[in-house]
Order: C-alpha cells, then sequence, then structure tokens
C-alpha cells in the first residue's frame, strides 16, 4: 500500500511540475507575441498597405527610398498614425498607404545641446484619381498648425506650426513631420531627398518652417 502511495505522489508532482513548465512556455510565447503585435516595431516588409490593392509604381519608390535610410535610421511601422497626419491619414486615405517613422540609430544634439534620436513621421498615399488626391491635400492645407490655420497656396503666412514638407503629385501625398528642436541638415536631407524621389512635372511642395514660415514650390 504504502508503495503505491509513494507512486501515486511521484506521478503527482511529475504532472505539476510539467503542468508548470506549458504555462511557463507558454506565457513566454504570450510575451514574444505582444511584442511583435506592437504598434511601433521594425516593419519585417516597410511597406504597411490598408487594402488589397497596389500601387507598384509609387510602391517602389517608397520602397526604395526608405531601404535607402535603413543604414542610419530605423524604419518603424506607425499604423496608428501616432504624431503623423490626422487630417490625410484618417479622413482622405488613399487606396493604398504607408504610415513610418524613420528613427535614427544614433544619437544627435538637439538645439538645446541635449543627446536625442531624430525621429521622422512620415506617410505615403496613393490615390485612384486626381480628383481625390487634390480633395485630400486642399483639406489639408485648410487646417494647418495648431490652431487649425488655413494655408493659401503661395500667400505668405505665419502661425504655431512644427516642420513639415508635403509633397502632391498627381495621384499620390507624400509628407513628413519634425520638431522644431531637431530642424537641422538631417531635416534638411530628408527633403531635398523627398524631392529627388518623388517630384516629377506637376508636382506642388508645401514646406513649413518651426512657427509657420511656408515654402511653396511647382515643377
Amino acid at each position: 500500500m504504502a508503495l503505491h502511495y509513494k507512486a501515486f505522489v511521484s506521478l503527482l508532482v511529475t504532472g505539476v511540475l510539467l503542468l508548470f513548465e506549458s504555462c511557463s512556455t507558454n506565457k513566454s510565447e504570450l510575451h514574444e507575441e505582444d511584442d511583435n503585435n506592437s504598434p511601433m516595431v521594425m516593419s519585417r516588409d516597410i511597406i504597411q498597405q490598408n487594402s488589397d490593392k497596389q500601387a507598384p509604381g509609387f510602391q517602389d519608390l517608397v520602397r526604395t527610398f526608405l531601404s535607402s535610410y535603413s543604414e542610419q535610421y530605423e524604419v518603424i511601422t506607425n499604423d496608428a498614425g501616432d504624431y503623423n497626419d490626422w487630417i490625410i491619414d484618417n479622413e482622405f486615405p488613399g487606396y493604398w498607404d504607408s504610415l513610418v517613422w524613420l528613427k535614427s540609430r544614433d544619437f544627435v544634439v538637439n538645439r538645446y545641446d541635449q543627446k536625442t534620436y531624430q525621429r521622422f513621421p512620415m506617410g505615403f498615399h496613393a490615390y485612384a484619381t486626381k480628383e481625390e488626391c487634390d480633395s485630400a491635400f486642399e483639406a489639408r492645407m485648410a487646417c494647418m498648425g495648431m490652431e487649425c490655420n488655413k494655408v493659401i497656396w503661395g500667400e505668405p503666412q505665419g502661425f504655431k506650426m512644427t516642420p513639415a514638407v508635403h509633397i502632391q503629385t498627381p495621384n499620390t501625398i507624400i509628407y513628413a513631420h519634425n520638431s522644431c528642436e531637431l530642424s537641422n541638415a538631417h531635416w534638411a536631407k530628408l527633403i531635398d531627398d523627398f524631392k529627388e524621389q518623388f517630384g516629377a512635372p506637376g508636382t506642388r511642395i508645401m514646406i513649413s518652417k518651426c512657427g509657420g514660415t511656408f515654402g511653396f514650390e511647382e515643377l
């Protein structure tokens, strides 16, 4: 009888240990899953789309642009659109959209002589028609800055606004944002690279500086 009892206890202890190990493994896998599903993780494909439709030529341009920055910056998916461009991203999405952040791999020094990371929230939108693209761009111009001020193309104006660049081609809108503290050579280079990669005949470029001074270009 004693032997049977000891065998039973031994089996019971073994079963409890196996159950504990199994639960620990599942918990670890759950944490790994949560980390992978975080809205701010390294994008595997760096192209996020909101439908099954494709924009092959534009998609290739976006992929090439982001890949050219991947050595010095992390390309981070931003499906939630945090700190990006609320009006375009949420009220006027295209048939293909990509929202990302670029985050520098190395520290930079801001205007207060503090070390930080350079971050560029940006978005890429492809529209089915020029009319849809124009509507999205005009809606953005109707509400700029911290107080939703209207911008009239080509006219000087100034109000509370952080640095940004918006590029509109006949069927696409590309933008990037920055902070006043980090309006530096890295930001100037990004704007130049934006123009080179996405500029084409019929393109409108709107650049805002810290404080709401605007520059307008047409190609």
